[in-house]
């Protein structure tokens, strides 16, 4: 019980913003059966992303989840718990990755036949070398 409350105090703290922390917004919207993410680029641009998030490794980024049509769930197993997509609302996420990579994520609500192929990925990038946003991160979901 200790070991537990202990992990769960020292997660809480790490996704709590500093004074010198901003965070990083971005804008996830689910729809069947895909996710578009609209973020700032590191240099300023805004991107619109399909099914591909990008994230600065070590820095808090509060994902606003929405949807357009029925409810969706953005999950990312590795990076924080899941938060449900409701028509109508806006719920935000606080995620952070220490450490660059890809990650799997999914909608884990069932929202019609084709919702199992609903995956997407966070590529965390090192944020003193950011990656280039190509052409496959804006493709659309088959």
């Amino acid at each position: 019980m200790t070991v537990t409350v202990g992990a769960g105090i020292w997660v809480g703290e790490r996704l709590q913003p500093r004074p010198a922390d901003r965070p990083v917004t971005v804008i996830a919207t689910g729809s069947q059966w895909q996710w578009r993410f609209v973020q700032t680029a590191p240099g300023g641009a805004q991107v619109e992303t399909l099914n591909r998030l990008h994230i600065p490794a070590g820095q808090p980024v509060d994902v606003l989840i929405r949807t357009d049509d029925v409810i969706h769930s953005f999950w990312v197993p590795r990076l924080a718990g899941k938060m449900d997509a409701m028509p109508g609302r806006t719920n935000i996420l606080r995620i952070a990755a220490d450490r660059p990579g890809l990650y799997s994520g999914r909608s884990a609500e069932f929202s019609g036949v084709g919702y199992a192929a609903m995956t997407f990925d966070v590529l965390v990038y090192d944020p003193a070398a950011p990656p280039a946003f190509t052409d496959r991160d804006q493709e659309a979901a088959p």
